[in-house]
């Protein structure tokens, strides 16, 4: 052999050797990362009395947006005082050990991808990892039953909710070994992304949370062959700060105004895209400077704190007056104090206007919307309360036309009224409760 052969030889043995390691880390995973054990007591009390007396919840939750965070934090809220609750991410708490490798660390990981980019408004990208998310854990199916159900013998909870969607099946396939009942509450009003995968609807343990009673909602829920008596409408999780009287409502919204320096007659629109915030409302806020009318615009930029050096360099007429609102947990007040909002198309933001009766305009001007938040347009428009801006040009001229019709703003309010709202708290507590005393 000449020695000019070496180092390719050396080259092409190193090459083997790198995809030799690779292909063990990734296929003997599971073997090599050792489940990671808590040997801290996962579960909380909001007070002093131990864990031990207490009943045990445990919320499967995720960080991949924000919806899932804000429902497991209300329940938190409905029934803490009452057990023993613990929020996981399934995703890295417990599936840890099976997720792709991160090559390049926690910044590169799933959530955080998702994250970035519904931030950027690269929906066709999102649609993209969710449907590879499907994929991988129809593949990693089995490997992902015996995680979950390791951690469930680990943690022994007395109810499982899960706030999360594609891996029910998983959820529910390993709560069935330990006969531990399952509520599915679906962070979206289209439940076909969170029951997917579920195939235990002989499984008498488990079951699904309704936001409305409505039939396009149930329809949805259907392939998963759930029978209709384990179906509840108990309403949306939304905080409890959504679920204030009329009366209570009307004094915040003075309150809110008299903070911002809002005068009682100035219409006022908040915009907000979310927790996460996005880049869109940067596109909003140009063509609202188009307003005619004396008009207050409240923009949330949630985490998105680059959006306030951008919104400050957009020139707003003399008549068009602007707040910027970081990320606050005080959303409910500046819903009461304003007349309509412009949302992106989440599920979270619509109940919680739902709630809050604020006419809803859901914004697809500079994106396609996502799958699973279609069924949002249509609900929202089949039901009265708000619609679609389908075009940025045309943004400044619905809000002109919305806030000086005051005839159609009574008749929104009116079709919140008709509309079929149960107080969450009072119908998950109870619900919760029959499941836990049938254990």
């Amino acid at each position: 052999m000449s020695s000019s052969t070496c180092p390719t030889v050396s080259r092409t043995l190193f090459v083997g050797v790198v995809l030799t390691v690779v292909t063990i880390l990734v296929v003997f995973k599971d073997d090599l990362v050792r489940q990671p054990v808590n040997v801290s007591d996962i579960y909380r009390v909001a007070d002093a009395d131990s864990v031990r007396n207490k009943k045990k919840i445990l919320i499967f939750s995720s960080k991949g947006g924000g919806g899932h965070t804000s429902v497991a934090h209300a329940l938190l809220e409905y029934m803490n005082k009452d057990y023993a609750m613990a929020v996981v991410n399934i995703f890295t708490d417990v599936l840890g050990p099976i997720m792709p490798p991160r090559w390049f660390g926690d910044r590169f990981e799933g959530e955080t991808i998702y994250n970035y980019a519904f931030q950027q408004n690269w929906h066709l990208f999102v649609s993209f990892l969710v449907r590879a998310g499907k994929a991988y854990f129809g593949v990693r199916h089995h490997s992902a039953v015996a995680h979950v159900s390791r951690y469930l013998a680990e943690h022994k909870p007395d109810l499982i909710i899960s706030v999360v969607p594609i891996i029910n099946g998983i959820i529910a396939d390993a709560a069935k070994e330990h006969q531990l009942p399952v509520l599915l509450l679906p962070t979206d009003l289209d439940a076909t992304t969170f029951v997917r995968g579920v195939r235990t609807a002989n499984y008498d343990k488990f079951h699904i949370g309704m936001s409305f009673d409505d039939k396009a909602i149930r329809d949805t829920i259907k392939p998963s062959g759930v029978p209709a008596g384990r179906v509840h409408v108990v309403g949306f999780p939304v905080r409890s700060s959504f679920l204030q009287s009329e009366r209570q409502r009307v004094t915040r919204r003075a309150s809110v105004r008299r903070s911002l320096c809002i005068s009682k007659k100035t219409p006022t629109i908040l915009v907000l895209m979310g927790s996460l915030g996005s880049t869109a409302m940067v596109a909003l806020a140009k063509r609202l400077a188009q307003l005619t009318h004396p008009t207050h615009v409240i923009f949330a930029i949630g985490r998105s704190e680059h959006l306030r050096k951008n919104l400050a360099h957009i020139k707003m007429p003399s008549h068009v007056t602007t707040t910027v609102l970081g990320f606050t947990d005080k959303v409910a007040d500046y819903m009461a104090a304003s007349d309509v909002i412009i949302t992106k198309s989440g599920t979270v933001s619509v109940c919680e206007a739902i709630y809050v009766q604020l006419p809803i305009f859901l914004d697809s001007t500079t994106s396609d919307v996502l799958v699973w938040e279609r069924f949002n347009h249509r609900f929202v428009f089949e039901n009265g309360v708000g619609a679609t801006i389908p075009s940025s040009q045309k943004v400044a001229k619905i809000m002109d036309n919305v806030l000086s019709d005051h005839e159609m703003m009574r008749q929104v309010k009116n079709n919140f009224t008709q509309m079929k709202v149960c107080d969450p708290r009072k119908k998950i507590r109870a619900l919760v409760g029959r499941l836990i005393a049938a254990t």
